[in-house]
């Protein structure tokens, strides 16, 4: 995902996607840092959709939102955060990540194929940090 290197002394660099106005809601996908901007707008409207999960498979990102105002995180058709549970304090409902002003989320995509329904998790994204 996206441009990543290791330099020897083990630090990490990645390169962030960058949404704002002047961008569609849905994220690329390449970019394993997201930085949210100001999303008002149509077609965002203060909205950001994850891809589809099958599409970037075990693929984990962290979306800061640096804007100006609190924005809702979704995934790309409909599917459910966490397994379709509303445990974590930012999701509710189930499809829907409410993320302040400031803060940040990590979440990782998971699919029904390749033995993620064999541990017992659904297809969707589960929040992993924040």
């Amino acid at each position: 995902i996206g441009t990543v290197f290791v330099k020897t002394n083990g630090q990490l660099f990645q390169k962030p996607e960058i949404l704002d106005n002047g961008t569609a809601p849905i994220m690329s996908g390449a970019f394993s840092v997201v930085y949210v901007l100001d999303i008002s707008g149509a077609p965002a409207n203060n909205n950001v959709e994850l891809p589809d999960p099958a599409t970037v498979a075990n693929a984990v990102y962290t979306i800061r939102n640096v804007g100006s105002n609190p924005i809702t995180v979704t995934i790309q058709g409909g599917l459910p955060f966490d397994g379709n549970v509303t445990h974590h304090a930012l999701c509710n409902p189930a499809t829907t990540i409410n993320l302040p002003i400031g803060q940040h989320v990590t979440v990782h995509a998971i699919t029904d194929s390749g033995g993620d329904a064999a541990l017992g998790l659904q297809s969707g994204y589960y929040i992993i940090g924040n």
